[in-house]
């Protein structure tokens, strides 16, 4: 009876220690999961704050960086003769306006389909060629089966354009481009001309009208080849005058005379000019630089 009461104490003991010993391995395994999971949470807020920043704070940044407006603007006025000193060669008057920077610039005396320019688009012509994809032909007669005027060329987006008749009497007929641009946001208006030679009052006639369209505008530049060289002639039509009577330079070299012209505004300031005397016409190209105020 001794002999198995102790056998059955052996085995009571054996069972104890073995049962002991597992409830110990049991807080080992459940520690590990433990120990992993405050790395698991460390990632995961990890993630989620790079996540977050690259949503609001780069791409806010880029964007902003991406639609700013420029300081400065490069503007020109250009009589290119239809192209003929440059034998009809577009390239050649668009490496004009490329090599000096130009964002904007009117020009004059320019053929579309006529029969002297062989009948192509000089307007289409020269947009692609200079790379300004935004342009307005504006008609200034009918001529050898095609039209002959002038053009607004741009970088920036053309808004909005027309086609002013001004005063022409039984003389050449003239007409006022004018166009809306927007330049990331900023829009003002630009127009571009080229007055009558023959005759000081329908000049005169001619600025009036060119003065009804300015004295709205809040902001504009007008280009343009002005046949006068006398700067009270555009008084009536205010702003400022890159040629003056202070300083001017000579546009059309046969003469010696200032007849061509940049008028603006005061949220325009001029900070360089000039002229291209390699311009492959009978007249350089004037040419202004401005901060946009």
């Amino acid at each position: 009876m001794k002999i198995k009461l102790t056998i059955a104490l052996v085995l009571f003991s054996l069972l104890c220690s073995i049962f002991v010993s597992c409830n110990k391995a049991t807080p080992a395994e459940t520690t590990a999961p433990e120990t992993q999971s405050p790395v698991t949470d460390s990632t995961a807020e990890t993630t989620e704050e790079a996540t977050t920043e690259e949503i609001t704070t780069e791409a806010p940044e880029t964007t902003e960086e991406e639609i700013k407006m420029p300081n400065t603007i490069r503007i020109g006025s250009y009589n290119i003769k239809h192209a003929a000193d440059a034998k009809l060669n577009l390239k050649t008057i668009a490496k004009v306006i490329t090599d000096n920077n130009l964002d904007i610039v009117g020009i004059q005396e320019v053929d579309l389909r006529t029969k002297r320019s062989n009948g192509i688009d000089q307007p289409r012509m020269l947009a692609d060629a200079a790379g300004m994809p935004y342009y307005v032909f504006v008609r200034g007669i009918d001529y050898q089966g095609g039209q002959y005027g002038t053009l607004i060329l741009s970088k920036y987006p053309i808004v909005s354009s027309e086609v002013i008749p001004l005063e022409s009497w039984d003389k050449e007929g003239r007409a006022l481009g004018h166009a809306v641009i927007d330049i990331e946001g900023f829009r003002f208006d630009f127009f571009n001309t080229h007055l009558s030679y023959e005759d000081k009052t329908l000049r005169e006639l001619q600025f009036a009208e060119v003065a009804e369209k300015t004295k709205v505008c809040e902001d504009f530049i007008l280009t343009g080849d002005f046949n006068t060289a006398d700067f009270n002639e555009f008084t009536v039509v205010g702003g400022n005058l890159i040629n003056n009577t202070a300083r001017w330079y000579p546009t059309f070299p046969g003469g010696n005379s200032a007849i061509d012209n940049i008028v603006y505004t005061d949220r325009f300031k001029e900070i360089a000019s000039g002229t291209v005397t390699q311009s492959y016409s009978d007249h350089y190209m004037l040419w202004a630089e401005f901060e946009i105020n």
